[in-house]
């Protein structure tokens, strides 16, 4: 099943007027008519991130291409997916956010996507760009760090898929995502009745 792909040099020049993103949007993401609003923040954010990674030389034609914005997992669990990315050996997450939420949410988030995507049998990359600060982190050893824009497309290959391998799945994989989402859902929430909450921050 091929899937609608966006190529980050094109966002970027889509995201020079609001015109010329809603086209673009229309063509290329199949959720846009139904949340016009969320879609565009997505963009631009995702749009801002592009442009860092288009300075680096090591950033061409094939890593720019085979995006996916804004995907919904719905089978038994809801998940929403910023951006993913996939190829033959990895799949590429990286959540889009205005600003600094809490260090735990942002955790959780990546950990139950983690879950979903894990099914794939693949070396998952997770990632958090923050606009607002311009700012990386990739989830390690389910806790944060931050990385560079040099070593994000470093974790990016060269080939890509033209699908989106969470909905080609077969049901059995989704039934195990699903519920690999849900015993992670679980321990989060054991985890809030224990733990008083944490705030973000990060050592530079």
């Amino acid at each position: 099943m091929t899937d609608a792909m966006i190529q980050l040099s094109a966002l970027v020049k889509a995201t020079r007027s609001d015109a010329l993103l809603d086209v673009f949007l229309t063509v290329y993401n199949d959720a846009y008519q139904t949340n016009k609003a969320k879609t565009c923040v997505e963009a631009k954010a995702l749009a801002g991130l592009a442009r860092q990674l288009l300075r680096l030389p090591n950033f061409g034609i094939a890593k720019q291409s085979g995006y996916i914005l804004n995907f919904p997992f719905t089978f038994e669990v809801r998940e929403e997916f910023d951006v993913l990315r996939f190829s033959k050996d990895t799949v590429l997450n990286i959540e889009l956010k205005s600003q600094f939420p809490r260090k735990s949410s942002v955790i959780a988030q990546l950990r139950r996507h983690k879950a979903i995507l894990d099914v794939l049998g693949k070396q998952t990359i997770l990632c958090s760009f923050i606009r607002q600060e311009n700012k990386l982190y990739l989830l390690k050893n389910d806790d944060l760090i931050q990385i560079t824009f040099r070593q994000l497309s470093n974790l990016i290959t060269e080939d890509y898929l033209l699908e989106n391998e969470l909905v080609t799945m077969s049901t059995p994989a989704k039934i195990r995502a699903a519920a690999q989402h849900a015993t992670k859902v679980a321990a989060q929430q054991r985890k809030l009745v224990r733990r008083p909450r944490l705030k973000f921050s990060f050592k530079e």
